[in-house]
């Protein structure tokens, strides 16, 4: 196609034109015009044309870059490799091309258009309605929507990989302590309370008394420093969220009927059970040996210290945590500012309230 319409382009420049008098009639024929458009196709070929004929110089010239990025690079370059498959398929391409741009027409008739064109714009026209037929099923507007699509794909895929699995759930992670049993009933316990309660501001709370369920659990299993990051971020969540919602009215709106609450605590309880599962039994299916090994191998000999926990986070992994500590700072700036937002806001309505 490419030889095609490069010899209807040639074609075009080089033939003869059959409307004549209407062409000159509208258009003068300059000489820097045609020295424009011909100068850089005729520079083109002479560097071209000189290449090749010098392949093998400049060839020498490639070698050394070549092979300083791969040393298996010991191709040459020469004007006639001979006979094989790659100059075959060149000719037989440049004569299909010849005679396919030789039988297109240069001008088509008054009011039609050529075929390749028609078939383009019916394609084209094709595809844009069956997009907009498509976006108008899987972009309703719909966060419930959205969000149940999302969870059971992702059900779906980790019940799938459940099903087809051999190898058995890691189920040494459970902990003698009674505390931590208590504190995973409870932190269930409000996560099944957060969808069902109707207000948002107890919603909000619920959500945070998990996360700082998660928190214990990190404190508990010997992770201080998670533990405080948990309880950092979940902190800033609920603010951000209280600050939220007192914009927004103060009870959940009404289920849509093509969801029912029902249904969404169906789909949320089950992806909550198979993602967890999906997470044993990928533990459990390891065979290599972890890297925590080599972190408790290093982490006095390299850097000096005995706590592996503190060592990754400032040292195997510094530039990370710096990443975590810039991005919580930055929310902890907005988080300020929306606050004295709030306080100005406030101010200037009671000032407004004392002058009326």
């Amino acid at each position: 196609l490419s030889v095609a319409y490069s010899v209807r382009i040639m074609r075009a420049f080089v033939g003869p034109i059959e409307s004549t008098e209407s062409y000159h009639a509208h258009h003068s024929s300059s000489p820097i015009a045609k020295a424009l458009l011909s100068g850089p196709v005729v520079a083109a070929a002479i560097v071209s044309l000189v290449f090749g004929v010098l392949a093998a110089t400049f060839g020498k010239w490639l070698v050394a870059p070549a092979t300083s990025v791969d040393p298996a690079a010991t191709s040459k370059l020469v004007l006639w490799p001979g006979i094989n498959t790659a100059l075959v398929i060149s000719v037989v391409v440049v004569l299909v091309g010849v005679v396919l741009g030789s039988r297109i027409p240069l001008e088509q008739s008054r009011g039609t258009r050529a075929r390749g064109e028609q078939v383009f714009d019916a394609l084209y026209d094709g595809v844009l309605r069956a997009a907009k037929r498509i976006t108008s099923v899987t972009q309703s507007g719909s966060l419930p929507l959205y969000v149940a699509a999302t969870t059971l794909v992702v059900g779906s895929a980790a019940t799938a990989g459940l099903l087809r699995g051999s190898e058995g759930f890691l189920l040494d992670f459970v902990d003698d302590s009674p505390l931590i049993i208590v504190i995973v009933v409870l932190a269930a316990v409000f996560a099944v309370a957060t969808a069902v309660v109707q207000v948002r501001f107890t919603a909000a709370f619920l959500l945070g008394g998990v996360g700082f369920g998660i928190a214990l659990l990190f404190a508990l299993r010997g992770a201080p420093d998670l533990a405080v990051t948990q309880l950092l971020v979940e902190t800033l969540t609920i603010v951000i969220f209280l600050i939220a919602l007192r914009r927004m009215p103060r009870t959940f709106a009404p289920s849509p009927q093509f969801m029912p609450r029902s249904v969404r605590v169906l789909v949320s309880a089950a992806v909550g059970v198979v993602v967890p599962l999906f997470a044993l039994r990928v533990v459990g299916a390891r065979t290599g040996e972890s890297v925590s090994g080599e972190y408790f191998a290093r982490s006095l000999e390299e850097a000096g210290g005995r706590n592996v926990v503190n060592v990754i986070l400032v040292d195997f992994r510094g530039f990370d945590t710096l990443g975590e500590i810039t991005v919580l700072a930055v929310a902890a700036l907005g988080v300020v500012n929306l606050v004295r937002a709030a306080e100005r806001m406030r101010r200037a309505k009671t000032s407004e309230g004392a002058a009326r």
